[in-house]
């Protein structure tokens, strides 16, 4: 494994040596003890590091390159407790990345400030869901703001299982306007995207789409109302009174009654009581106090409701106006928007993708990169990187970085193609085009490169 430190003599100067048991290319971005710059000098063993700017975070060293292994001590001489794994890519000449990567590896730091050893989750892999990946993190709260769908089920399903493995998910707050799916919006929700057949959308079938109607239909049912009886059977009750209908006389299922209902959702009032809070107030109060907030997306831009591929989309916003919408903190208050791209484009579900690729390239693609959706465990449709799409995401994102994920799948790859703009019709469009059925009928303009 690879040992790397700061110096704590010229901490903070405008240059540091950083240690390094293998060569690292000039040129490379590295983040290392809260500061981010480049290595401008690379001969073996040995690089000059040139500090450019300081964060305020409490971290000691954070990742260099893919697929190394970093320790560390508080006195900044080499740790000899055992290297800690980092999953992160340094991209060349990439600041953007290397922030995004400041913030993930800072929050593993910040666990270890003071208590030298292994982070203790690093090297196993999580598969989260309804929670958000800081809940991996001593010392942060994590929250499920008003903008997402709870099915509790799935949330204590998954609180349970990170707690068989070690996790504290006690500092875990759940907004008392969320949203909950009751156990009827799965049902509708599978049975009618078997009823489309062959123009499914490619639901995940987990009620999501259905929660949300209800949602804006003003028929839902929020956290809040389970802790009150009276008001979740009268909600349950109305919202009923229309979905036996549907599921009776459209589906030929059966009615589901309103007990049945009100039972499910009151069997889960007691553990989540404590969990439920003003999470506006308490994220608002935080920025107040100088602390800082990251909100994580849970889907991509072309996914939105209203700017992605619509009908085949999720069933909210989630470009990053959503953050404000969905979690209570005014736009004003965003200072940063990360966007995160893989080096090439994946899909599950069904919607246009117009560099997917069919061959082996694409089966290859999959096979390295590991290609399973999450929750349904889908093949994604792979296909080229989309600059086309990208550009529309930076614009209505208003992104402020850009951190570009995955190049190494193409480590064996000789040479790799970008999309720079479409061919519709004979006409060259260098923004997605706004009708869909262009879009359907597009054709890519490639770019090779060397992989």
């Amino acid at each position: 494994s690879a040992h790397a430190w700061w110096p704590c003599k010229d901490h903070p100067a405008d240059k540091a040596l950083v240690s390094l048991a293998a060569t690292v290319p000039a040129g490379m971005s590295v983040v290392a003890n809260g500061t981010l710059g480049q290595v401008v000098e690379g001969p073996p063993g040995w690089v000059r590091y040139e500090w450019r700017e300081a964060y305020r975070l409490p971290t000691y060293l954070v990742s260099v390159a893919a697929s190394r292994y970093v320790s560390w001590s508080e006195d900044c001489r080499p740790s000899q407790a055992p290297a800690v794994p980092l999953e992160f890519h340094a991209l060349e000449r990439d600041r953007a990345a290397a922030e995004v990567l400041l913030g993930r590896s800072c929050a593993m730091a910040d666990f270890l400030t003071g208590r030298l050893g292994p982070y203790p989750f690093a090297g196993e892999k999580y598969a989260l869901h309804l929670l958000p990946s800081g809940i991996l993190t001593a010392g942060v709260t994590p929250i499920i703001g008003n903008g997402v769908v709870v099915d509790l089920g799935v949330l204590f399903s998954e609180i349970d299982a990170l707690e068989a493995r070690g996790v504290d998910t006690s500092l875990l707050r759940v907004s008392a306007n969320a949203h909950v799916i009751p156990p009827y919006n799965t049902v509708l929700d599978r049975v009618t995207e078997r009823f489309l057949g062959k123009n499914q959308i490619g639901t995940t079938g987990r009620g999501i789409g259905p929660a949300y109607a209800d949602k804006i239909n003003r028929v839902g049912v929020r956290v809040a109302d389970v802790f009150d009886e009276k008001i979740l059977a009268a909600k349950v009750e109305a919202a009923l009174e229309m979905k036996n209908h549907l599921l009776v006389k459209v589906y030929n299922r059966r009615a589901i009654s309103v007990d049945e209902i009100v039972d499910d959702l009151l069997s889960y009032a007691d553990r989540l009581r404590p969990m439920v809070a003003d999470t506006g107030l308490l994220l608002n109060q935080a920025l107040d106090a100088g602390k800082t907030v990251v909100f994580e997306g849970g889907q991509a831009t072309m996914l939105d409701v209203d700017h992605g591929t619509y009908p085949f989309v999720t069933s909210s916003n989630s470009t990053s106006g959503g953050a404000a919408t969905g979690s209570g903190v005014a736009p004003n208050r965003l200072d940063r928007v990360i966007g995160i791209a893989k080096a090439y484009v994946t899909r599950v579900g069904s919607g246009p993708m117009p560099t997917e690729l069919f061959d082996d390239t694409g089966d290859r693609i999959v096979d390295l990169g590991h290609e399973y959706g999450v929750n349904t465990k889908r093949r994604r449709r792979p296909g080229w990187f989309d600059a086309v799409m990208l550009r529309h995401a930076v614009r209505l994102n208003s992104l402020s970085e850009v951190a570009i994920t995955k190049l190494d799948i193409f480590d064996t790859f000789e040479t790799i193609k970008v999309c720079v703009a479409y061919d519709v019709d004979g006409v060259r469009h260098d923004h997605l085009p706004y009708h869909q059925s262009d879009l359907h009928s597009a054709t890519p303009i490639y770019e090779e490169l060397p992989g």
